[in-house]
């Protein structure tokens, strides 16, 4: 997790989410974009300013595909919060029950007022 030393504009936490997602493997094409996959960093200005009005906007970001790619397919645990790779007992609290990483964080995003700021943490 980076420090951001100056606040950054939601067009900006936009763009910079879609190139951490794409970076991750996230296909543009599932949003009907026809983007070469060895291309999609490389429209990643067109692509934000295309999705940049609020529903538009909403609509990716609370995408499935898009939180897989941005968080991973970790496991997360129900009690702790520890992430792991594998879904077992947390050595932390000996919980047993796990939520995917991508649906907790997304889970979590959906309650934010201001759900872009929420993704700056992970930037």
């Amino acid at each position: 997790m980076k420090t951001l030393e100056k606040e950054l504009t939601n067009e900006q936490i936009l763009k910079q989410a879609i190139e951490k997602a794409v970076a991750n493997g996230l296909n543009l094409n599932s949003f009907g974009e026809k983007v070469h996959k060895d291309f999609d960093i490389l429209f990643c200005d067109i692509i934000t300013d295309r999705y940049f009005s609020d529903w538009n906007c909403y609509n990716f970001i609370f995408s499935h595909d898009f939180a897989k790619a941005f968080w991973g397919e970790r496991y997360i645990c129900c009690e702790c919060k520890t992430e792991r790779d594998v879904k077992f007992y947390c050595p932390n609290c000996l919980e047993r029950r796990y939520h995917s990483t991508w649906q907790h964080h997304l889970q979590q995003m959906v309650l934010e007022k201001e759900p872009l700021q929420y993704l700056v943490k992970f930037l």
